[in-house]
């Protein structure tokens, strides 16, 4: 588990330095055409939102072309937030927002355990992608995965590091915003951790949940996944003459996983 956690650390740093190299680029490129684009969401104290382009800016007034057509004179004693410069939202009530287009990274942490410990099962990935549109939002994703069984009259541990593909779609533009999510890869074996002697094998996850606007770039998500990944292996144990008996499994993992996320652009 050790090295799959130091090979998912170096995938998010990558993904990390590539986003903030896109970030800046497109920093510099709304820098060079802030003359064509005013866009803004303002945020009154009594809790009012205004969304539009700005027309005028001065000292103590605002005017602004509405998204809904309308022109307002805003005075800027009474204004509480201003966001500028991004096109790319669904805006509701407390100026709270997504995003409906752009690169996105999504870290998420679950795991769920029986009542009498038999079956263990924790997760932890990382998705980079990009949202098309309100409604589909696609990416690549790695992680770590740990699940343990007693079967075949033996305990069997398998750590595993799953690469997938990943598609999530947003059925409605909510302020709480539910999906449906799949995941479609592989499970490869953590050969450092430890455990069975196993295989790595075919890993599929359908998954549903929710995503709640916010403020800031950063947003939660609650969701429930359904892990299912193929392995094979062996484990040697001793009969009570302590003569080594070997147990060969063939296994499909299917475990309910409760899990909690943070999405950010």
């Amino acid at each position: 588990m050790q090295a799959a956690i130091r090979i998912l650390i170096s995938f998010i740093l990558v993904v990390c330095i590539f986003n903030l190299g896109y970030s800046q680029k497109r920093k510099k490129k709304k820098k060079q055409s802030s003359a064509s684009s005013s866009r803004a969401i303002v945020q009154y104290n009594d809790g009012s939102v205004f969304i539009g382009d700005i027309v005028y800016e001065g000292t103590l007034q605002m005017k602004m072309a509405l998204t809904t057509n309308d022109t307002v004179n805003l005075n800027k004693a009474y204004i509480k937030r201003i966001k500028r410069g991004d096109k790319n939202i669904s805006l509701f009530n407390g100026a709270k927002f997504h995003y409906t287009e752009g690169f996105f990274m999504s870290l998420q942490f679950g795991g769920m355990n029986s009542d009498d410990f038999n079956n263990e099962t924790s997760e932890f990935t990382f998705v980079g992608g990009y949202r098309f549109n309100k409604k589909l939002a696609a990416g690549l994703g790695f992680g770590a995965a740990y699940n343990t069984t007693f079967s075949f009259g033996t305990w069997i541990d398998a750590s595993t590091i799953p690469v997938f593909a990943y598609a999530r779609y947003y059925p409605f533009d909510k302020k709480v915003k539910p999906f449906v999510a799949g995941r479609l890869g592989w499970g490869f074996r953590d050969a450092n951790a430890f455990g069975s002697n196993h295989s790595g094998g075919a890993y599929f996850q359908p998954e549903i949940g929710v995503n709640f606007a916010s403020r800031r770039r950063i947003r939660f998500t609650l969701s429930l996944g359904q892990q299912i990944q193929h392995i094979e292996g062996s484990n040697v144990n001793f009969d009570q003459f302590s003569n080594p008996v070997t147990s060969n499994f063939n296994l499909w993992f299917n475990r309910t996983i409760f899990k909690v996320g943070i999405d950010w652009k």
